[in-house]
C-alpha cells in the first residue's frame, strides 16, 4: 500500500478535477512552489516600477478600493499609492494591501518558526522577498501555506495591474567606455547613457558599442542610482 504522504493532493486546488499529489512532506505540489517562487522573484521587480507610474495615465489600471487616507482624487497615481503606503490594509476580498508589510509579516512567521533573529534595518521589498523565497521548503510543509499562496498571488495581480506592461529599464548611468573621437583620432571616454532592459542578460552602449553583462550593472550604477537596482534584486552579491 502506497503511503498517504505519496498520494495526498496538493491543497493549493490548481487542478481540481484532476489535483496533482503533494511533494513527500509538503502539502503542495511541485508545480505550485515553482509559481510561489517566480512570484516572489517577479514582485520586489515589479514593486520598483511603481515609482515609474505614479502618474495618471501611466501603464496599468486604475479602480478599485483605495488605500485609508485617500479619500479624494489625488495628482498621483492612488493604485500605486495605495500598493507602496505601509498603511494600507485590505478590508474587503481583492482589496489592496501594503506590499512591504505583508511579505515582512509573513517574513517575521518564517523567521519565528525558524528561530532566526529578527530582520535587521532598513526592511525592503526586495529583502523579505529573498527570505521567503529561500525558506520556501519549510512554507509549502506548513498548514498556513494555502493562506501565503493566496496573500502573495493577490499582491502579485495588484503589482501586474497597477505597472501593466510597463517597461522594466535600468538607468545604469554614463557608459565607462572608450571611442575615438571623429574629429581629432584620439581615445576619448564615452559617457554615453547606459540602459539595460531588466529581462536581458547585458546590455550594449549605442554609442561605442561596447557590451556590459549584468554581473556588472551595479558597479556601473553606483555613479547614478544603485537604491534602484536593489529594488530589482540587483545588487553587489551579483557582481564579478
Amino acid at each position: 500500500m502506497i503511503p498517504d504522504e505519496f498520494t495526498r493532493p496538493c491543497v493549493l486546488d490548481c487542478r481540481p478535477d484532476n489535483p496533482r499529489p503533494a511533494v513527500p512532506a509538503w502539502r503542495v505540489c511541485g508545480a505550485c512552489v515553482n509559481r510561489l517562487a517566480w512570484m516572489l522573484h517577479d514582485i520586489p521587480e515589479l514593486f520598483a516600477l511603481l515609482d515609474d507610474v505614479i502618474e495618471p495615465g501611466a501603464a496599468g489600471l486604475d479602480g478599485g478600493r483605495r488605500a485609508p487616507g485617500f479619500a479624494s482624487r489625488a495628482p498621483a497615481r492612488e493604485d500605486a499609492i495605495a500598493l507602496r503606503d505601509r498603511r494600507t490594509v485590505a478590508v474587503e476580498e481583492d482589496d489592496p494591501h501594503s506590499v512591504l508589510d505583508l511579505l515582512a509579516s509573513w517574513a517575521d512567521n518564517v523567521r519565528d518558526d525558524l528561530g532566526e533573529p529578527p530582520a535587521r534595518p532598513p526592511i525592503t521589498v526586495a529583502g523579505e522577498a529573498r527570505v521567503l523565497s529561500r525558506n520556501l521548503g519549510h512554507i509549502a510543509a506548513q498548514d498556513w501555506v494555502v493562506d501565503f499562496a493566496d496573500e502573495i498571488s493577490t499582491a502579485h495581480r495588484h503589482l501586474r495591474r497597477v505597472t501593466g506592461d510597463h517597461d522594466r529599464i535600468l538607468d545604469l548611468g554614463a557608459c565607462p567606455g572608450s571611442r575615438i573621437d571623429e574629429h581629432n583620432g584620439n581615445t576619448r571616454l564615452c559617457g554615453a547613457r547606459l540602459r539595460a532592459r531588466l529581462d536581458e542578460e547585458e546590455t550594449s552602449c549605442r554609442r561605442c558599442g561596447a557590451t556590459w553583462p549584468r554581473q556588472a550593472w551595479y558597479r556601473l550604477a553606483t555613479t547614478s542610482n544603485p537604491e534602484r537596482l536593489t529594488a530589482f534584486g540587483i545588487d553587489h552579491e551579483q557582481t564579478a
